[in-house]
């Protein structure tokens, strides 16, 4: 092939490396919910007595001349106590419960309109398609989310002492120096009053030369300080390696972990946002290698630690159950579940996953875990959403796993070791093994399937990979504002 052929390649491949990174502004469609939020409000108004409703309190402010869902998830993410939001589109046919005091008008009278709602216990359909209602995301399309990638491993023996920074389309942007690291975890920490207190820490793991750590590096807009000598120090109490954390606001915790004093640790410590202190409680039995994940849900916070390995090095089956109200963790001793079974006969207990909290279409709340490896000796293919409705409701006996498509269509593409953030608010899968370090991404859309029973389809993108393949890293989202600009994406 002559060179015009290899411009003629690599022009195309650049105009579909810029149509693939492209980010989607548009929501998935079938996260669209057909009906209206009717939760809070006051009986309709009684005719015969003459009574008239009262005010409507969930509802937070009507904003008018909106045509799309995206307009109005927008509006939503400018008021912080919206969570919920209902456009209404003009349709003489339908009625609309919330026109009129609930007296069923025709949507024609509140036509381009986004109504902000404080909840939405009340989900009322009969207004079809002239209604479109929406939950706030996860993280709000108001920020500009990236994705962090710290240390890892890029073999059995080497380190990799990068990290990278990959923007909201999942493309890599820029990298930096970092210290040698495995089994760090990391959180990005959030002060709702004071934004400018915000940043992200990345504590402990293992390296040769200093073995396991208590080290914690902090990063800002000022700077990133993940080096082997930070100028701003905070330690845990305790050295650990291959731990997981999470975070509620300016605390975060730490869970159990390894190292080589104490072996597998059973204890949790709490960062205030400036020093580690130990915890009240502990875990019920030594673990490391576990995933744990925060989630908001029906305005509560929770934390959700998922399998991992005890001190026997057999694989945990449990998923436990921890309470954060006013920034005290208290565990939820009337929670029992365990992982879900991937082949009949085998244990359900595995570790290394990747777990993240997420809403199916958009809707309702629970915990996707994608891979991992189990005691059959397997680098783990499947991927399970734990629908958090059904898993609370204790009188329930629904079954609240449900398995979605696998990573691959030949149980040939699991890893273990790897990241999970999102892209365009959709699930994404970074690196990992598979007997090598992986540096290849998986984004996952829900609206498409190849299989009905199971939603979903993940796809490789050959233009969004990581620059080296690595596993045993922390990965971390982030607001772009927290990255400096020395880091910063175009």
């Amino acid at each position: 092939m002559g060179n015009k052929g290899h411009l003629y390649i690599l022009f195309i491949g650049l105009i579909q490396q810029c149509i693939e990174g492209a980010l989607n502004t548009e929501l998935p469609k079938c996260w669209k919910q057909y009906g209206e939020c009717l939760d809070l409000n006051e009986r309709p108004l009684d005719l015969v007595n003459k009574i008239k409703p009262k005010e409507n309190k969930n509802i937070i402010r009507v904003v008018q001349n909106k045509y799309t869902q995206e307009e109005c998830l927008s509006e939503c993410e400018m008021s912080p106590e919206c969570q919920f939001y209902t456009l209404y589109s003009p349709d003489k046919l339908k009625n609309c419960s919330l026109v009129g005091f609930n007296l069923g008008n025709t949507c024609q009278r509140i036509e381009n309109v986004c109504v902000l709602h404080r909840k939405c216990s009340v989900f009322d359909q009969n207004c079809g398609k002239a209604c479109t209602t929406g939950q706030r995301l996860i993280e709000d399309r108001s920020e500009s989310w990236h994705t962090l990638v710290l240390g890892g491993k890029v073999s059995n023996t080497q380190f990799e002492k990068t990290g990278e920074i990959l923007d909201e389309s999942g493309t890599i942007c820029n990298s930096f120096p970092v210290d040698e690291m495995e089994g760090a975890a990391g959180v990005f920490i959030h002060d709702i009053n004071d934004p400018t207190k915000d940043h992200v820490i990345v504590c402990g793991g293992w390296n040769s030369a200093n073995k396991y750590m208590k080290k914690c590096g902090i990063g800002r807009s000022t700077g990133f300080d993940f080096g082997e000598n930070p100028t701003e120090v905070v330690n845990l109490l305790k050295e650990r390696g291959f731990f997981s954390m999470a975070a509620v606001g300016t605390k975060a915790f730490a869970f159990g972990g390894y190292n080589t004093v104490t072996g597998m640790l059973n204890d949790i410590e709490e960062y205030d946002g400036t020093t580690w202190s130990a915890s009240t409680i502990t875990l019920p039995s030594p673990r490391s290698h576990t995933c744990a994940v925060h989630v908001r849900m029906n305005q509560k916070d929770m934390i959700y630690l998922l399998g991992g390995w005890d001190d026997k090095i057999n694989f945990l089956p449990d998923v436990l159950k921890f309470d954060v109200v006013d920034g005290v963790l208290s565990k939820d001793s009337s929670f029992s579940l365990n992982l879900p079974v991937d082949i009949e006969g085998v244990s359900p207990g595995r570790a290394d996953m990747a777990c993240m909290h997420y809403r199916m279409k958009g809707w309702n709340d629970g915990i996707l875990i994608t891979g991992g490896y189990r005691s059959s000796g397997a680098w783990l293919n499947t991927v399970w959403f734990l629908d958090l409705t059904i898993a609370l409701n204790q009188s329930g006996t629904a079954n609240p796993w449900i398995r979605l498509n696998d990573l691959s269509k030949n149980f040939d593409g699991g890893r273990h070791y790897h990241g999970m953030s999102t892209t365009a608010g959709q699930p994404w899968i970074i690196g990992g093994w598979n007997n090598g370090p992986l540096k290849s991404t998986l984004s996952y859309f829900e609206c498409e399937t190849e299989d009905i029973t199971r939603p979903g389809i993940w796809k490789s993108n050959k233009f969004k990979t990581l620059k080296v393949g690595r596993e045993k890293f922390a990965s971390i989202s982030v607001p772009k504002r927290i990255i400096p600009n020395a880091q910063l994406c175009n």
